[in-house]
């Protein structure tokens, strides 16, 4: 595993964290009744769509870009690369709960997007843990690259 793949997988990663972020934002000025849970939400994604831009940035150095591939550091690059898969399945996922909890109706707009909110609140929450987790996981990978 070489870090330019990397690179590719941070960059995707990052501009659904983007659009997620989009949605979230949509559903948040779209709904008078959004708790914190959804305010949460929406600052850990962006959290992570920072730490995501700054690993980028530090594994497009030159420095890192010609390190090994091999032992310690290509086991390091493989975990990471399989996290960041992980992390733009969720991110689809969540992307795609986002939307169908916040499409509109003609009737009772509102009202119908908060039931759907209420039916999707625990797989929210589920995505929600993933994403603080692959987070802590980036910001690790960070500091053992950065050393």
């Amino acid at each position: 595993m070489d870090p330019v793949t990397i690179v590719g997988l941070l960059i995707t990663v990052s501009k659904l964290c983007g659009a997620v972020g989009q949605e979230l934002k949509k559903f948040i000025n779209g709904t008078k009744l959004v708790g914190t849970a959804i305010n949460a939400l929406f600052q850990d994604v962006k959290s992570f769509e920072k730490i995501l831009d700054h690993m980028k940035d530090t594994v497009d150095d030159p420095r890192v870009k010609t390190s090994a591939s091999t032992g310690y550091l290509g086991a390091h690059w493989h975990h990471l690369k399989t996290s960041l898969n992980d992390a733009e399945k969720t991110l689809k996922a969540l992307e795609a709960t986002i939307i169908h909890v916040n499409k509109s109706a003609s009737l009772l707009d509102s009202t119908r997007k908060n039931f759907r909110l209420k039916g999707a609140t625990a797989e929210i929450a589920i995505y929600q843990q993933q994403i603080q987790s692959y987070k802590e996981t980036i910001q690790v990978s960070l500091q053992a690259t950065i050393l």
